[in-house]
């Protein structure tokens, strides 16, 4: 029996007996609209997939959350992983990932122990606000006595030697936000 799926065509596909179990657990008049695992965003651009996370994400009134590739880790050489922002306060369904794959000449292998991407919450107020807040100096001339004191602070001393420790930089924000949380 095939079973329809939501927002893809016929190349979806479910992961093996979800879809029964879904029909088995959700109410009635959602059989039948189980979330596909797999499935291809587009046929305008080859290599565009979609993969639902497992996930059925609701967030609180006006915040979002950003879905984008792992912070600090390296790049998988066989996709790339989209990033955009789900209004999860606003439409609560599966949390998808846009991927593209980018190797042609060997299988792409995904890596259980490996993240294949993270959510971030972002809050709407400061989508397109306080996010767009920022000057760009187009000159270093224009730059003003208190950016250079700034600039000094964690750039003209070398990374290694006695006035720099490795790791400073992470100390002390760990340290300012633990102040920040306890305030």
């Amino acid at each position: 029996m095939r079973v329809p799926t939501v927002g893809f065509r016929s190349s979806a596909r479910q992961f093996p007996k979800f879809a029964d179990y879904f029909n088995e657990t959700a109410p009635a008049e959602f059989n039948g609209y189980s979330p596909p695992f797999l499935g291809c965003s587009t046929d305008t651009e080859p290599g565009l997939i979609q993969i639902w996370t497992g996930f059925i994400a609701r967030t609180a009134p006006d915040w979002g959350l950003l879905i984008r590739p792992p912070a600090n880790l390296p790049r998988p050489l066989g996709y790339e992983c989209y990033e955009g922002i789900v209004d999860t306060d606003q439409w609560f369904g599966p949390l998808f990932v846009n991927l593209r794959l980018i190797r042609t000449h060997a299988p792409i292998e995904f890596d259980a122990n490996f993240p294949l991407l993270q959510v971030q919450p972002v809050q709407r107020s400061l989508q397109g606000k306080a996010l767009d807040r920022f000057d760009v100096v187009q000159d270093l001339g224009a730059m003003t006595s208190k950016d250079w004191d700034d600039y000094r602070k964690p750039s003209w001393r070398p990374k290694h030697g006695p006035l720099r420790h490795p790791g400073e930089y992470a100390a002390s924000s760990r340290k300012r936000r633990k102040q920040t949380d306890e305030t």
